[in-house]
């Protein structure tokens, strides 16, 4: 969770840093704004830029919150850390919405240009929906605090002849365990045990990566369940 300090009027807002899910719907601030899908992978043909995903915006909330909606280039770096660069790829409508109580609101994305995708390899982006924060009056003289929303969104990029299948490697190092994906498609998994013990939580490792689990080990063989679906599992033997 990592929190952020936003300064207008006297008033200092937190921002919060909200997990990001891969599929499916998700309460992405309790009771306020859930967002579907939360996780997409679009099919390049070579030549076409008509490429596209719409995510729909529902506010359950009791006053109107606004968002503003921007793509990143999502890498990892060393550790399994994000890393995330502006991207031009997409045009983004609305950029910047606002969701009344009870209503859903839609924001597309397209492909700016025809793709023509490496068809052994994937690219990465996250779509991220940041809530704009509410303006408090210029005389109030308050410190107020509020947590406003910021969610990333996975999306992947392929070819539409893209045949890879990701690979789960575990490796137990003093500084943790080392979970890698030795393949060309992005591993995710939702929660990795260690007997009965989770070790993790909702894990993305990126091609060639090499993620680290501070602190964790495990001398017996890892399960992993597979994001999406959760009676999917499989061992993975952890080597020293």
């Amino acid at each position: 969770m990592s929190r952020f300090p936003f300064r207008a009027a006297h008033v200092f807002t937190a921002l919060t840093l909200a997990t990001s899910f891969w599929a499916g719907a998700a309460q992405a601030s309790p009771g306020v704004l859930s967002i579907a899908p939360l996780g997409s992978t679009l099919l390049v043909q070579p030549g076409k830029k008509d490429v596209q995903e719409v995510f729909n915006l529902t506010n359950a909330g009791s006053e109107d919150t606004t968002f503003e909606v921007q793509v990143f280039g999502w890498a990892q770096d060393a550790v399994g850390e994000p890393v995330y660069t502006p991207s031009d790829e997409f045009l983004v409508f609305p950029k910047t919405l606002t969701v009344r109580p009870g209503k859903t609101r839609a924001v597309r994305l397209m492909r700016r240009t025809p793709g023509s995708e490496d068809p052994k390899a994937q690219r990465y982006f996250r779509v991220q929906f940041r809530e704009i924060p509410r303006r408090f009056g210029e005389d109030n003289q308050e410190v107020q605090v509020a947590l406003v929303t910021r969610i990333l969104v996975p999306l992947v990029l392929q070819n539409g002849e893209f045949k890879g299948t990701p690979a789960l490697v575990a490796r137990q190092t003093p500084e943790g365990l080392r979970i890698s994906n030795p393949s060309e498609a992005l591993l995710k998994v939702s929660s990795l045990f260690c007997g009965e013990t989770r070790v993790s939580g909702l894990l993305y490792v990126q091609p060639g990566v090499s993620a680290l689990l501070p602190r964790a080990t495990c001398a017996q063989p890892l399960r992993a369940v597979r994001e999406g679906a959760p009676d999917t599992q499989h061992e993975v033997l952890v080597t020293p």
